[in-house]
């Protein structure tokens, strides 16, 4: 609970940035996407049958559909793919190193 709480805190704190501080640092208004690059490496570094990477998709994308201009739904869409799409690359198609 509490580390989901952070998380929550966190992407929140990602896409505020985004939204409000990087379009006027970053020339023409194109700041990277912290939200998308901070699920995208939920997905890859934690456990295949852990949920955290789909509920950091569904929060990050809420936080970005309230401060983007795009149709609501949009961002919440692409990050759970996205995050569907590393999960299943990752749980079938790496192998992960054999420690020995």
């Amino acid at each position: 609970m509490k580390k989901n709480l952070c998380m929550v805190f966190s992407l929140y704190f990602l896409a505020l940035l985004q939204a409000s501080f990087f379009v006027h640092v970053f020339p023409r208004g194109m700041a990277p996407n912290f939200v998308m690059a901070a699920v995208a490496v939920l997905s890859i570094f934690e456990h295949s049958k852990s949920n955290g990477g789909y509920f950091a998709a569904l929060f990050g994308g809420l936080f970005l559909d309230m401060f983007s201009s795009r149709p609501f739904g949009f961002w919440v869409i692409l990050l759970l793919a996205i995050s569907f799409a590393l999960k299943t690359i990752f749980e079938y198609y790496v192998r992960p190193p054999i420690l020995t």
